[in-house]
Order: structure tokens, then sequence, then C-alpha cells
């Protein structure tokens, strides 16, 4: 069994779209039961709902229940008993690390895990290419306040690399 934190600013769109994406993925490569995923924010309203924009993004990807979300804080409570811990961006992982430094070898941006299990980087549109465009510790861009199309892009880069992440434990979980 793996328990996965996502973290981002306020836990209403990018953590949360991981989340459900992980979700989804999981049942896909029949590892929900081998997988507990949740989110929350460094700066997260508790009980906010997710972005319209965000769940329309999952929607698309045949995600009907992100209403459902509300926002949590990142908190020692919540990440005390978490496997792995992946953040948005560089700016949460220092927050993280910083608050937690007890915790430091669990966090990871995303792309910066994943990066780390395959030599494919993931470009700005979320696809594999051989090009680094991503160093690790790249952030997962933000499409707070952005249009339809910007959520849709974070959506796609979140997806490619979650993709990857659950390709890898379905793989290596029950290997250890």
């Amino acid at each position: 069994m793996i328990r996965i934190l996502y973290v981002c600013t306020g836990n209403t769109c990018r953590s949360p779209m991981a989340e459900y994406i992980t979700e989804r993925l999981a049942k896909e490569y029949n590892l929900s039961d081998q997988i507990i995923v949740s989110s929350a924010g460094v700066a997260a309203l508790p009980g906010a709902s997710i972005t319209p924009a965000a769940a329309s993004a999952l929607t698309r990807r045949g995600i009907d229940d992100a209403e459902r979300h509300q926002a949590a804080r990142a908190s020692q409570d919540r990440i005390a008993d978490i496997d792995l811990i992946l953040t948005m961006s560089a700016a949460h992982k220092e927050t993280l690390v910083a608050r937690y430094p007890e915790a430091k070898d669990r966090i990871y941006t995303l792309l910066e895990y994943v990066s780390t299990l395959s030599p494919l980087a993931i470009d700005a549109n979320g696809e594999n290419d051989n090009v680094t465009r991503h160093s690790p510790g790249s952030d997962i861009a933000d499409p707070f306040g952005g249009d339809d199309d910007m959520y849709e892009l974070t959506a796609a880069q979140i997806e490619t690399a979650c993709r990857r992440l659950l390709e890898y434990l379905r793989v290596n979980l029950g290997k250890a």
C-alpha cells in the first residue's frame, strides 16, 4: 500500500486535479486497492470547492465526481503517514520542506519525481518527448484565473505525469 499526497497552494485546482486523475488511473491499472491518494494546500481555505474550470477539465477526462472535493490544508497530521508527497511547484516543495523537515525525503515536485522514473521529459503540452523542456523540480502550469484552454493544458500535463507514476507503481508495487 502506498499513500500519496498532492500539494499545491489553495487545493482548489492543481492538486485535486492530480488526486482525481490518479484515482481514475489507479482503477484503470487495477491498483485502487494498493494506492490511497489525497490532496492538500499550503494555504488552503478548508472546505473550499474545486474551481469550476478544474472540474470541467476533469469531466472531459471522464471524472464526474470532483464536485465532492473540499479543500484541506497541509499539516503535520496530514503528512505524518504519507509515503510520497508530490507538489505542483518547487515553491510548494520548499515551503513543505521548511515546515516539515522530517518529511524532506518524501517530498518532491511531481515532475521531479516522475523524471527519475523515465528518461523522457514531459513537455508543456503534457506529452512525452526526448527534449528536456522540464528539468527536475519544474512546475506544473498554474491555470488559476486562466481560461479553459489553460486548465486543459494543466490537466494534460498532470495526466501525463500521473500516468507515468501509475505505470511505474503497477510494475513495482509489491516487489519490496
